[in-house]
């Protein structure tokens, strides 16, 4: 057997064998979850109310309400793929400060929300906080954001509803387009078991869109904000901030300056 066979089979074994790998550890790349007690008491300096929902599959779904005396609206906050709603406390003080107040909410398996990850069922999580609040403020105060793997989760819901305005920060294309710039050499499709597809709701956003995304940005490339402002020309504007990380754009000058700018407009 010649030399060039044999590294021809260890090349394809090391691909099958890292392929295979990535298929069953995929939910713990994409679900980072903090856990934490249900007894757990919330100990925030501003004023807020602890909320549970209940699922129709009969999960109950953690969320916190930070309120002002007197608000302009409501932005639900979709956060990241990992930690939990306590990790947000920069996000509710931006919010905060431009008058508005903030439900944050924890996907199922992270914080005290039941569960375990399924995309649907995820998806219909995200709308059930959107009807939670429409029963508080009017729709047209409604602000919808999210942040990485949050932006799946608002753009759904978005696309179903209307809102105000919804901001999508650090956000996927799809899984399939953000994960080929990490595993170009694997065939990535066959690979993922969930789809997580910005785009193919943010085609039925009628509402206006901003979209935010770090230029430095090494987990989630900005070209996936690229392909994503490019189906939604009509209604959404770009903006990419060039010092921006896939962690940093919440205390980026530039960042703060532009989202202050877009919700003292509405």
């Amino acid at each position: 057997m010649s030399i060039w066979v044999i590294l021809i089979l260890v090349v394809v074994i090391l691909v099958l064998v890292t392929s295979l790998v990535l298929y069953f550890i995929q939910s713990r790349i994409l679900f980072q979850p903090e856990k934490i007690s249900k007894n757990y008491q919330f100990n925030f300096s501003k004023i807020f109310e602890e909320i549970f929902l209940k699922a129709p599959d009969g999960m109950f779904l953690n969320g916190v309400l930070f309120q002002l005396e007197k608000p302009v609206g409501v932005v639900i906050y979709y956060h990241n793929h990992s930690g939990n709603l306590t990790h947000c406390s920069k996000a509710v003080y931006t919010f905060n400060r431009l008058h508005f107040d903030v439900l944050v909410m924890d996907y199922r398996g992270f914080g005290k929300s039941e569960g375990d990850y399924d995309e649907a069922k995820m998806y219909e999580d995200a709308n059930l906080w959107y009807d939670h609040a429409k029963k508080h403020y009017e729709e047209g105060n409604i602000i919808l954001y999210g942040r990485g793997l949050g932006a799946c989760f608002a753009a759904s819901v978005a696309s179903k509803n209307n809102p105000k305005l919804l901001c999508i920060e650090s956000a996927m294309y799809s899984l399939l387009y953000a994960t080929r710039f990490h595993y170009r050499y694997l065939p990535i499709r066959w690979i993922l078991r969930y789809s997580l597809n910005t785009a193919s709701s943010l085609k039925n956003v009628t509402c206006k869109t901003s979209i935010f995304h770090g230029v430095k940005d090494d987990v989630i490339h900005y070209s996936n904000s690229e392909k994503l402002h490019s189906i939604s020309k009509d209604t959404s504007e770009l903006i990419l901030i060039p010092n921006g990380t896939h962690h940093n754009l919440g205390s980026n000058p530039m960042y703060l300056q532009k989202i202050e700018e877009i919700l003292t407009e509405l």
